[in-house]
């Protein structure tokens, strides 16, 4: 008989918890007051006269709602305990996140986890478009809820841009993977998504790509070669298909929370992940992709397997509430989950997205993840100018 190991038996005691409370809550004895809402996106332009500059600066953020935890059952419930409001005491994570943003000019913001009129009565992502003078902004919700009649959840992606956002897409990866027990307890948080909006620089298309991809391992499927394949790799390989057929219209800009680590530090032993990124084959897909097609993926050097790995970490756990806002004086866990990456096809764009240096703003406890920024330069691409 073989026997689970206990990291397996927890993931599995959890696995149950969680599509447990998704049946009841969505099946149960509140069916006739509670409903699923298919994806939306909403998208506004306050400032139609925004450029995009030659150099600018793109920052990658999963904001926790900025309540410095991840989503938890009992915030479906308004009460005084997790109810809150923008810019309050409780909410340090927000305003100070919002303070980060414009004191390093950033032009680009991809935000995973941000919610839109929930139980805490807000409106983030117009929030940040008001507070960080990116007015123009797309939201995308992961997953919506109603209880009775209200919009309970909307959680979900979120791009800020200084430019006018020309174009705005949500593409649900679920119904790409097979049904599993992260089928039902995706119907009720569930993250995984490709949000891409499109902007203009000088008259050429842009493609800005943002991704919060799926935080724990549910199937995994024997392919033809008899690999297995895991669920994030399909997710990885629908991401940069779909990122790889856009690049040919306009170079990319690509960002999130991958919840994947890449190959040059897998197999660390990180704090609490059961090895969760052992046997994956997440950015060898990618990369597999980007060579076929042949584009050129831009990195910190993070997906070379041989190379140095000095970036500061992207994920520190979770934080208090009442420590967002303050400096952070905690242990780099060295999970590198939060990227961003550019992509172009050399023959067909104009425009190449060259990426000049990331690095992670690690001195505020904004939410359970640090910000990620980089520094993208756009220049002409040489073989439309040759005699």
């Amino acid at each position: 008989m073989k026997v689970l190991k206990p990291s397996r038996l927890k993931k599995g005691l959890r696995c149950f918890l969680y599509s447990s409370l998704t049946v009841l809550t969505l099946f149960g004895a509140l069916a006739p007051v509670v409903g699923y809402e298919k994806q939306k996106v909403e998208t506004q332009n306050s400032n139609p006269q925004g450029t995009i500059e030659q150099t600018i600066s793109v920052m990658s953020a999963n904001i926790a709602a900025c309540a410095g935890r991840p989503f938890s059952f009992w915030d479906l419930f308004p009460n005084p305990v997790t109810e809150w409001w923008h810019g309050e005491t409780a909410n340090r994570g927000c305003k100070k996140l919002e303070e980060m943003i414009r004191e390093n000019g950033i032009t680009i913001v991809g935000l995973q986890e941000i919610e839109q009129s929930d139980v805490r009565k807000e409106d983030q992502p117009k929030l940040f478009a008001q507070h960080t003078g990116l007015s123009n902004y797309s939201f995308a919700s992961n997953i919506t809820h109603r209880f009775a009649g209200l919009w309970y959840l909307a959680n979900g992606n979120a791009i800020l841009s200084q430019a006018p956002i020309e174009s705005s897409t949500w593409i649900p990866l679920e119904d790409k993977k097979p049904f599993s027990w992260g089928t039902i307890f995706d119907f009720l948080v569930g993250t995984e998504g490709i949000h891409h909006i499109t902007l203009r620089y000088q008259g050429h298309l842009i493609n800005v790509i943002n991704v919060h991809l799926s935080n724990e391992e549910f199937i995994k499927n024997e392919l033809d070669d008899g690999r297995l394949q895991r669920e994030r790799e399909i997710e990885f390989r629908a991401v940069f298909e779909y990122a790889a057929k856009v690049t040919k219209e306009g170079p990319t800009i690509l960002l999130g929370d991958w919840n994947s680590a890449p190959p040059r530090i897998r197999f660390k032993n990180f704090s609490n992940t059961d090895g969760k990124y052992e046997g994956e084959n997440t950015w060898e897909t990618a990369l597999e992709i980007v060579d076929r097609e042949g584009l050129v993926l831009e990195h910190a050097g993070l997906l070379d397997p041989y190379g140095s790995l000095n970036m500061p970490g992207s994920y520190h756990g979770v934080v208090p509430p009442s420590e967002l806002g303050y400096s952070s004086h905690r242990k780099d866990t060295g999970e590198r989950i939060d990227l961003i990456f550019t992509l172009y096809d050399p023959q067909s764009n104009h425009l190449l997205p060259r990426l000049q240096e990331t690095t992670v703003l690690n001195d505020f406890l904004v939410s359970d993840h640090y910000p990620v920024v980089a520094i993208i330069r756009f220049e002409e691409n040489l073989l439309y100018h040759l005699p």
